[in-house]
C-alpha cells in the first residue's frame, strides 16, 4: 500500500478510524516495542498531547504487550504484537499533518527540531487548523511558524508565506513589548501571541506527509475454480443386423 500503520493524534482523527473500523479491534501504529513505557507511532515520533488509553491501560500484562489496538470504543489497549486482527493504515498525500512535541526548546530550536524531522513549523491558515493545534497541545502554549525577524511588522510563516488570508491575534497583539517579541505561540484559548524568540516552550511541527487513514483491504477468498463436468460419450447406436429372407 506504500503507508504505515495509522497515527492518531486528535479526537477528530481516533472518531474517523473508528467509523472506519465499525468497531473492530484493529491495530494503529503506536508501540513501546524499543522502550518499556516509551510509546512512538510508526513513523518514529512520540505521543504528543492526545491518548486515549481504555481505563487502566497500558498495563503490559504478562510482561508482553508491546503493541497498541484501538477497540469497539475507540480507546486504546496495549496487546502483544503476536496477535492476529484487522489493521489501520496511512496513505501519504499532499495533506497536511500536525504533531506537538512537549519539549521545551527556543523559537530557533524548536524550527531546527522540526526541519530535523523532515518539517517545519506548523502555519495556520484556517480556523480548523487553529482548533486542531489547539486540540494537539491541550491548551499549552506553543510556538508555531509565524514570525517578523525580518522586517518588523511584516509576518510571515515558517515557510516564507504571508499570514494575510487568516489571522487570530489575541486581543491587543502582536504588540512588540519591549521591542523584544519577533516569534509568535498559540495560546490556550487559540489566541496568537508575539513572544520573544529566546522564551523557551513546547512547538507544533508540521509535515506535507499523511492522508487520513485507511483500513487495509483484506481480499476475501476465492473458491478454486472447477472444470465443468464433462458428459461420458455415449457409442452410436448400431442397428441389429437382419437376415436377408429366403425364398
Amino acid at each position: 500500500l506504500g503507508g504505515m500503520l495509522a497515527s492518531i493524534d486528535s479526537s477528530d482523527v481516533d472518531s474517523e478510524v473508528l467509523d472506519l473500523t465499525g468497531g473492530t479491534t484493529a491495530w494503529i501504529g503506536l508501540n513501546d516495542e524499543s522502550t518499556e513505557g516509551t510509546y512512538v507511532w510508526a513513523d518514529g515520533t512520540s505521543v504528543g498531547g492526545y491518548t486515549n488509553w481504555n481505563t487502566g491501560e497500558p498495563n503490559d500484562y504478562g510482561d508482553s504487550e508491546d503493541c497498541v489496538e484501538m477497540t469497539s470504543s475507540g480507546g486504546w489497549n496495549d496487546n502483544s504484537c503476536s496477535n492476529t486482527q484487522a489493521s489501520v493504515c496511512e496513505i501519504p498525500t499532499a495533506d497536511l499533518r500536525f504533531r506537538y512535541y512537549t519539549g521545551a526548546l527556543s523559537r530557533d530550536d524548536a524550527e531546527s527540531a522540526c526541519e530535523a524531522a523532515g518539517g517545519m513549523l506548523a502555519s495556520i491558515t484556517s480556523a480548523e487548523i487553529d482548533e486542531e493545534i489547539v486540540e494537539l497541545t491541550g491548551g499549552d502554549s506553543a510556538w508555531i511558524g509565524l514570525n517578523d525577524e525580518s522586517t518588523e511588522g511584516t509576518y510571515v510563516w515558517a515557510d516564507g508565506t504571508s499570514s494575510a488570508d487568516y489571522t487570530n491575534w489575541n486581543t491587543g497583539e502582536p504588540n512588540d513589548w519591549g521591542d523584544s517579541e519577533d516569534c509568535v505561540e498559540i495560546t490556550s484559548s487559540g489566541g496568537w501571541n508575539d513572544q520573544s524568540c529566546s522564551t523557551t516552550q513546547g512547538y507544533v511541527c508540521q509535515w506535507t506527509v499523511t492522508a487520513a487513514p485507511t483500513k487495509a483491504p483484506t481480499m476475501a477468498p476465492t473458491k478454486a475454480p472447477t472444470e465443468p463436468p464433462t458428459k461420458a460419450p455415449t457409442k452410436a447406436p448400431t442397428k441389429a443386423p437382419t437376415k436377408a429372407p429366403t425364398a
